[in-house]
């Protein structure tokens, strides 16, 4: 089942299957609907970058240092939101080009454009059907080659095959290449990069998952799995629906016209075929010879007319089956994508809403640690490698949402007479407690309030030491 390059072959179901489906389904306005919405809502997630250490000033100026070089990445939302694009391929990547900048008055190793030249991109989108692995079985590698388990590679051409037209009219160029890096894969030639290229390239996978023992083509699902290939058979199932009612509207929107002649009668049958050929477009019809006798029928025509149901039928199967599964499968509910009945107080609404904010926080969390270990562990290194021995994590703000309840809840247990830390208040809402010698905003209750009265904190001190 191995290839001359030694990698993992195509384990989605959808290119197993169809190459071509599997680019087709990309088309399907609804899947790229509610794709684009799932994408989009962990996009324009704010982020941030947190220390080991919160008490620690120095990895929190180092946190400081690491938002600025981050934010440096020309259209960082839009890089966020193609790396997410992995949900759909099951991994998807990012080549990086990196350049020295001054950030902050500092020449820093970032990743940016030259502003002489600002259509000059920083960074690229990597289809996820591009990008190939090694398999971990080291004994059939040579590593003075270069090979290592796992290795990524991009597949950069199609098997040249000159009797073989690319859709049909295309013929394709015969690829040859000189990078040392290059191999023969199942489908074309793919470079294969060495462990300092592998740190220009980000790589973000979705589900991770042993393949089934039976199947050694789906062993490639440990470098992961997408929503295309979960969906596929189902669409398949839908777009055959699709294409049944489009016959069944074509055959019968007008009815079927039925056209009766004497049989035998070359006259009559030729007056018939007149007859059909001068109808109303759009309507079918069928000539049916009738056999000479007493109570046969002459000429003339009927129309039989087949109604809606079988539409309606169609119609429910498509939008209440197919299409609802595959919009609950990718955003975990479908109020924000179609109508429903809710009900005044059922909670639905609430329940839709939870589904999907668990599916935008797990995206959130799983696009985290790729951030954190392939775009932000290399850029500290490169610009502090004297603090190799602290781990920053990059992070995504996905608790904006509960802040309200989180602030109601410190109310209610505060006047439930439970001590309620200052620096809890603070972080709820997102804000930094004051630090000596910082400008203070005060509400005129606060700043009215008498410091030495007999309900500050110094009365209560020199009243719980009378106590004592």
């Amino acid at each position: 089942m191995s290839t001359f390059s030694n990698i993992y072959r195509d384990s989605d179901i959808a290119l197993r299957n169809s190459i071509d489906n599997a680019r087709f389904m990309r088309n399907d306005c609804g899947i790229m609907q509610a794709l684009e919405s799932r994408l989009r809502a962990v996009a324009l997630l704010e982020w941030t970058v947190e220390p080991e250490d919160e008490k620690s000033p120095e990895q929190k100026q180092l946190c400081e240092e690491m938002r600025k070089i981050l934010g440096r990445i020309n259209r960082f939302t839009e890089f966020r939101r193609s790396l997410l694009e992995a949900e759909w391929y099951g991994k998807f990547g990012a080549q990086l080009i990196y350049r020295n900048d001054f950030i902050g008055g500092y020449s820093r190793f970032c990743v940016s454009s030259p502003d002489e030249d600002p259509d000059t991109p920083c960074w690229s989108p990597v289809n996820g059907d591009k990008i190939v692995f090694r398999h971990d079985d080291a004994s059939r590698l040579d590593a003075s080659r270069g090979q290592y388990p796992h290795q990524v590679g991009i597949r950069i051409g199609m098997n040249a095959n000159p009797n073989k037209l690319i859709a049909g009219k295309y013929r394709p160029e015969k690829v040859a290449t000189s990078y040392s890096g290059s191999e023969p894969t199942d489908r074309g030639w793919a470079y294969f990069l060495d462990r300092t290229d592998r740190q220009r390239l980000v790589i973000h996978k979705h589900t991770i998952e042993d393949g089934s023992y039976e199947d050694p083509l789906s062993a490639g699902s440990i470098h992961g799995v997408g929503i295309r290939s979960r969906i596929y058979w189902d669409w398949v199932q839908l777009t055959e629906m699709k294409a049944f009612l489009v016959s069944y509207i074509e055959r019968t929107h007008g009815g079927m016209q039925i056209y009766r002649y004497p049989l035998g009668n070359a006259e009559a049958e030729k007056a018939v075929d007149q007859s059909i050929r001068n109808r109303v477009p759009g309507n079918n019809a069928i000539k049916v010879p009738v056999p000479m006798g007493e109570d046969a029928s002459q000429y003339g025509f009927d129309t039989l007319d087949f109604g809606m149901g079988g539409i309606q039928v169609m119609m429910d199967l498509i939008q209440n089956y197919y299409d609802h599964r595959i919009k609950m499968y990718i955003l975990g509910q479908t109020l924000s994508t179609d109508t429903g009945a809710t009900g005044m107080g059922s909670g639905v609404a609430e329940l839709h809403l939870e589904s999907f904010l668990q599916i935008v926080k797990y995206s959130a969390v799983n696009l985290d640690d790729t951030m954190s270990s392939q775009l932000l562990r290399w850029l500290q290194l490169a610009n502090f490698p004297a603090s190799k021995g602290i781990r920053l994590r990059y992070k995504t703000v996905t608790e904006d949402s509960d802040q309200d309840k989180k602030l109601q809840a410190l109310q209610n247990v505060w006047q439930m007479g439970a001590r309620v830390k200052e620096s809890d208040v603070f972080d709820v809402v997102g804000l930094s407690a004051p630090n000596p010698g910082d400008r203070i905003l005060q509400s005129p209750q606060g700043a009215n309030a008498n410091p030495h009265g007999p309900d500050s904190p110094s009365a209560r001190l020199k009243s719980a030491c009378r106590t004592q």
